[in-house]
Formats: C-alpha cells, structure tokens, sequence
C-alpha cells in the first residue's frame, strides 16, 4: 500500500508483544494434556507459561507495531483508492482461505 500517508499503530494481533502463541497450541491444551506426565512434565509447563513456545508475530513481523495508512492526513481521491485496494485484498483473502479449506477437506485434514 505505498503512495498513501502513513503512521505507525500498535498491531492488532499480539497487541503490541512481537509474539504470539505457537499455531500447535492454537486449540489450547485440555486438562487431561496437562497432567499426563508423558506429555507436559514440569519443565515443559513452565516453559509454556512463560511464552518459551511463542513465535515472532507474522503479521508485524515481531516488531510489535505496523506502519499503515494513514486516513486522517488523505485526499478524498486517496482513501477511494485506499478503499478499493482493501477491497481486492479483502476477496483475495477469502479466495485463499477457501482454497485452503478445500485442500484440507480434500486432504482428509478438516473437520467440522
């Protein structure tokens, strides 16, 4: 999105951290997980707990900020074609999570 002011914001999705939870953990970890000692021992616990498994954030690529247009200081004519940018990334995002959902569907990978 170049050609548009811009300003730094904090990001949205690890609010500012620079570090999410781990994609594996991304259904959390039942009580029966936790205490089988053959799964999670007590090293393992306290490194979850501290964030030991987090990985750098990949939508601000661990900085905890993002640099992204700047409404407020647009033209008229900007944030039209602002708008319309968002809108073809906005069907190109969904195109590509429908063609993941098939593929996992296809894969045998998705469950409902």
């Amino acid at each position: 999105m170049n050609n548009f002011p811009t300003k730094w914001f904090i990001c949205d999705r690890c609010e500012g951290e620079g570090k999410v939870a781990h994609e594996a953990f991304s259904n959390g970890i039942t009580s029966s997980e936790w205490n089988d000692s053959d799964q999670w021992d007590d090293e393992s616990k306290e490194t979850y707990m501290r964030g030991g498994y987090d990985v750098s954030c990949p939508q601000c690529k661990g900085l905890g900020r993002e640099k992204l247009p700047d409404r407020e200081q647009m033209t008229p004519q900007q944030i039209r074609r602002l708008d319309r940018v968002e809108a073809v990334e906005s069907i190109r995002a969904a195109q590509r999570a429908e063609d993941e959902r098939t593929r996992r569907m296809e894969s045998g990978g998705y469950y409902q």
